[in-house]
C-alpha cells in the first residue's frame, strides 16, 4: 500500500486508511517507511500513526511514538495528546494521562470536550475519581 508514496501528504493518507480499515500494522509500516525512504514525518502523520495505535493497536506503542515526536522535534497538536491520553486510559496509566493533559496547558495546546473526555476516562478507569471529579469541574471554571 506505502510502496508508490511519494511524500508526506500521500504516506499520511494511507496511514489513515490504513486505521480506518483497521490494519495498524500496515500503517506504522508506512509510517516507519517514511523514515526509511526520507519523508518528513511531520505532526499530522505522527497524530494519525499515534491514533491508529491507540483506536486499534497497541497502546503502548502509540505512547512511544508520541513521546518521539520531542526528540524528533515535531510539534505536538491536540489531537496527538488526545490520541496519547486515550492510550493512557486503555493502559491504566492514569498519572501519565493527567501529565499529558498538564504539559497541554503548559505548552498552550488546545483542549478540547475529548480532552477532557480521555482525561477523566483515563482517571475513571484508575480508580481516581477525586481527579476525574476535579477535571469535570475544571472545564467550567
Amino acid at each position: 500500500m506505502c510502496e508508490r508514496r511519494s511524500d508526506a501528504r500521500s504516506y499520511t493518507l494511507a496511514i489513515v486508511a490504513s486505521g480506518k480499515s483497521r490494519q495498524w500494522q500496515q500503517a506504522l509500516q508506512c509510517f516507519e517507511e517514511m523514515a526509511e525512504k526520507h519523508v518528513e514525518r511531520d505532526t499530522i502523520a505522527y497524530s494519525a500513526a499515534i491514533s491508529v495505535c491507540e483506536k486499534g493497536g497497541p497502546w503502548r506503542k502509540a505512547l512511544k511514538l508520541f513521546e518521539s515526536m520531542r526528540g524528533e522535534r515535531v510539534q505536538k497538536d491536540t489531537i496527538a495528546y488526545n490520541a496519547a491520553i486515550s492510550a493512557c486510559e486503555k493502559g491504566g496509566k492514569w498519572q501519565q494521562a493527567l501529565e499529558f493533559f498538564e504539559e497541554m496547558r503548559g505548552e498552550r495546546v488546545e483542549q478540547r470536550t475529548i480532552t477532557y473526555n480521555a482525561a477523566i476516562s483515563a482517571c475513571e478507569k484508575g480508580g481516581q475519581w477525586q481527579h476525574a471529579l476535579e477535571l469535570f469541574e475544571s472545564i467550567w471554571a
